[in-house]
């Protein structure tokens, strides 16, 4: 920017300061007349305003940047740790399934144990019944 850009952006900004604080109307305020080297440091002193305000905005987005990629790293782990707990619940699903088949088998097998049992024992009075029955015979 050059001076002449510097001096007419200061006069706008002034101007705009005294439309703001006596209004629009004030004719005096129109003839309000300001030494050039005033308004070039009022300019001066907009233009660092600005450009400090722009650089703590940079530095707001740089910061907010940062954020959202921490965030985004921790909705990765989050995905990755949800992917593992669904796994360690499918598995938790499995060994609770084995378990109940296991419970149902022994269930079972003490059944077909008492059964063998008492076909054993009734095996043993058919035999014990057939030897009496011999018995009688060759007598």
């Amino acid at each position: 920017m050059n001076n002449s850009d510097i001096i007419a952006k200061g006069r706008h900004i002034l101007r705009m300061k005294v439309t703001q604080k006596y209004g629009e109307d004030n004719v005096d305020s129109e003839l309000l007349k300001v030494p050039l080297e005033g308004l070039h440091t009022i300019a001066l002193q907009q233009i660092g305003e600005q450009e400090s305000y722009i650089e703590e905005l940079e530095e707001r987005i740089a910061f907010l940047e940062k954020e959202l990629a921490k965030k985004e790293s921790k909705a990765v782990l989050t995905r990755e740790e949800n992917k593992k707990i669904a796994q360690e619940v499918r598995r938790e699903n499995v060994i609770e399934k084995i378990y109940n088949d296991a419970a149902k088998f022994k269930a079972e097998n003490k059944r077909l144990k008492a059964l063998n049992k008492e076909i054993a024992a009734q095996l043993c009075l058919k035999n014990i019944e057939i030897e009496s029955l011999k018995e009688q015979i060759d007598k």
